[in-house]
């Protein structure tokens, strides 16, 4: 099992070798949901894999994460949480890949402990969350919410404006 002291060395350029000599792809396993045509674009880079929430809609507890992704040297991951434990245990690991915003369920620091990168999407919402921000606005100025109340109770209210 990898340490945070022994986490830059575990794995060697000539493992490396080997294990892309078998299919000259990296092995990556993806957990997040990702659209068959970027899915399509990896596949021509790595040997792709996908497992738990995307496959099943179950999230991944800590064991079944590790034994689904061992021999990864890619994890893109959604929803499943990739703690210190699950980092230790996946040997082979080279790169995280979250799909949020903020990649609140990965364990970025002790990830960066280890030397294994954690990217992540900022700002991926960012067009959602200003379409929504306008809804509301929207329907605040024109009392679409309280219109709406009144049909569906039948009380009819005064609403200033």
């Amino acid at each position: 099992m990898k340490t945070c002291n022994s986490c830059a060395p575990f794995s060697s350029k000539n493992t490396d070798k080997k294990r892309r000599a078998e299919n000259g792809k990296v092995k990556n396993r993806v957990t997040a949901f990702i659209n068959d045509k970027h899915l399509n674009l990896l596949k021509e880079y790595c040997d792709i894999t996908v497992t738990g929430w995307t496959k099943t809609g179950v999230k991944f507890n800590e064991e079944e994460m590790i034994e689904a992704l061992k021999d990864a040297d890619i994890l893109l991951v959604g929803y499943e949480k990739v703690s210190e434990y699950v980092i230790k245990n996946l040997q082979k690991l080279k790169l995280i890949g979250c799909t949020r915003g903020n990649p609140i369920n990965v364990d970025s620091k002790f990830a960066k402990s280890c030397r294994i990168p954690v990217i992540y999407t900022p700002a991926r919402n960012a067009n959602s969350a200003a379409e929504y921000t306008m809804g509301i606005i929207l329907s605040e100025v024109r009392h679409i919410a309280r219109v709406f109340y009144s049909l569906k109770t039948g009380i009819i209210g005064y609403f200033p404006g």
